[in-house]
């Protein structure tokens, strides 16, 4: 097996500002092995009356879109009791809105700052992620609410919020360090051009979905590989902002990407204010599963990846979304959010089915904004990262810091391990229950450097393991398939 050194280039590098998410009560993680029936914790008020007969509410905290719901239904439910239930939820809102006599109510103003949404509101989003995540969104008055929480076809409802792209700090130096750090076992020095050691399959057959401000097609460094793209954003395609595309740079950027020969899929939810809300996240990852089942038939197949570098406020439904993609065979990475906190406090970081990751310094120590604690899976370097970004020279770069700099390292690294794997058609194939995502986060914690990370605290910082691609030690699906039968 061939492995190769491989050293970074210099170009025009740009700058940019970015903001955080913000904070709610915490969930405790959870190991699954399928879908849960998935209880809210009880910390996430009830903003009804939550007696058995009543559907709970769940509020969405100071990130809340004022009006707009989430209604998830029960499981087993016919096709006829959907439609009935949103028929009469549909007749309910038009009668509640037309009681309405003043124009600038608080509900009319919500429903006039969402585009392709009727005054009146209503439902204004369906979805089918999987058979136990069938429900809607839409504007609801009080009535219309209470006539939803009086249902005895809905598990329970959310209020819609807002998710925001998970990168902070913005600085410019002369070399990317990363990347060596995670074909290295020990701490590397901040030095222009360090070598990167890795197997020439690099992620080929692996598709990477960048759940993002979407992606600069154009730019140089992808090559031609980004294969599909998608937008349920309200802004035009195409990243207007710049952090999908510095995302994507480090997943799979042929100079700056740690799998160099994946696939990248543009899923573009947010805007280009690195805004989005539960909904377009839901529509996103739907589209994607669907995208996945399509494309997993095709010959070279080896797998498929989700990298969102998103956060927002704690959602079961944004969780139980998560675990409806890795239900599909789909290895959900999420960046663990910036707010130097508690991970469990924030989703998608919380979802025990995501790979969760934290942020590094070059000095091996956790990066003062990143979050830690029980839900944070590994680490990576996320501190100064050089990657791709957009521009009219389609090969500009900048320096960025944030959780969502750490994540597409290990998305990278899941597809990178991935490619290793014979393809689908090969007599020498591994089972899809070898391959779970359950089993490549192992792998991926086996393979880590345990013991790295410099002033760790143990309640803090539990999952004590730097991302590690296995350099020089794992060339081949034999050694990638011993990782996962520790």
């Amino acid at each position: 097996m061939r492995f190769l050194n491989f050293q970074a280039f210099t170009v025009l590098s740009l700058c940019f500002t970015i903001s955080s998410a913000l904070v709610i009560p915490s969930i405790a993680r959870r190991e699954q092995s399928k879908i849960p029936d998935y209880h809210a914790p009880s910390s996430l008020n009830h903003t009804l009356n939550s007696s058995s007969e009543t559907v709970p509410i769940y509020n969405g905290g100071a990130n809340s879109i004022p009006h707009k719901y989430i209604v998830i239904f029960k499981d087993n439910l016919s096709a006829n009791d959907m439609i009935q239930h949103k028929q009469v939820i549909q007749n309910k809102q038009v009668i509640a809105a037309s009681s309405i006599n003043d124009t600038q109510h608080s509900f009319f103003n919500a429903t006039r700052a969402a585009n392709n949404t009727s005054t009146n509101g209503g439902i204004i989003t369906e979805f089918n992620v999987t058979n136990n995540f069938i429900g809607y969104a839409g504007f609801f008055l009080p009535e219309t609410l209470e006539t939803i929480t009086e249902s005895n076809t809905v598990k329970y409802i959310e209020q819609d919020t807002f998710i925001t792209a998970q990168n902070e700090f913005i600085t410019q130096y002369e070399a990317p360090w990363g990347l060596e750090r995670i074909s290295q076992r020990d701490k590397v020095p901040y030095q222009p051009s360090g070598p990167f050691v890795f197997a020439d399959y690099a992620g080929e057959g692996v598709n990477i979905y960048v759940v993002d401000t979407g992606i600069q097609i154009s730019h140089k460094d992808f090559n031609g590989r980004v294969i599909g793209e998608v937008n349920f954003s309200q802004d035009e395609n195409g990243d207007l902002q710049g952090h999908g595309t510095h995302v994507a740079g480090t997943a799979a950027g042929e100079f700056y990407g740690v799998a160099k020969k994946a696939n990248i899929i543009s899923v573009k939810v947010l805007d280009n204010n690195k805004q989005s809300s539960c909904t377009q996240l839901i529509q996103g990852l739907q589209w994607t599963i669907n995208d996945h089942h399509q494309r997993s038939n095709t010959p070279g197949f080896r797998g498929s990846v989700i990298n969102a570098s998103i956060g927002g406020s704690l959602s079961i439904a944004v969780n139980n979304l998560i675990e409806a993609a890795v239900f599909s065979g789909i290895h959900v990475v999420v960046a663990a959010g910036n707010s130097g906190d508690d991970a469990c406090n924030y989703s998608p970081a919380a979802s025990p089915s995501a790979i969760t990751v934290g942020a590094t310094t070059v000095n091996d120590t956790r990066a003062d904004f990143s979050n830690y604690g029980s839900c944070v899976d590994i680490w990576a370097p996320g501190l100064d990262i050089q990657s791709d970004y957009i521009g009219p020279s389609n090969q500009e770069v900048a320096w960025l810091s944030g959780t969502s700099m750490a994540s597409p390292h290990v998305a990278g690294v899941v597809a990178y391990l991935l490619s290793l794997v014979p393809e689908a058609e090969s007599e020498f194939k591994i089972s899809n229950i070898v391959l779970s995502p359950a089993n490549v986060k192992r792998a991926l914690q086996a393979l880590g450097s345990k013991g790295k990370l410099s002033g760790v605290n143990s309640q803090e910082i539990p999952n004590d393991y730097l991302l590690f691609n296995g350099a020089n030690t794992v060339s081949d699906y034999s050694q990638f398939y011993k990782s996962m039968s520790w």
